[in-house]
């Protein structure tokens, strides 16, 4: 609503960063404003961690407006 244009969202949990595989619509973007946000986190009773990462993008601004 701030921004006045749509923003999507998107997350990601994997227990290696190399392992995540992205959206094609965030990678064939050619403009994109995004926020990233990575953080780690262990269940309990289980034997490794994980990440969580999340992903905010919004569109590019309207020409002229």
């Amino acid at each position: 609503e701030v921004l006045k244009r749509p923003v999507r969202g998107w997350m990601a949990e994997a227990r290696e960063l190399s392992a995540i595989e992205f959206p094609e619509e965030y990678l064939s973007e050619r403009e994109l404003a995004v926020a990233v946000g990575v953080s780690y986190r262990k269940v309990p009773d289980e034997p490794w961690g994980r990440f969580i990462v999340m992903i905010v993008s919004a569109a590019p601004p309207q020409r002229g407006a």
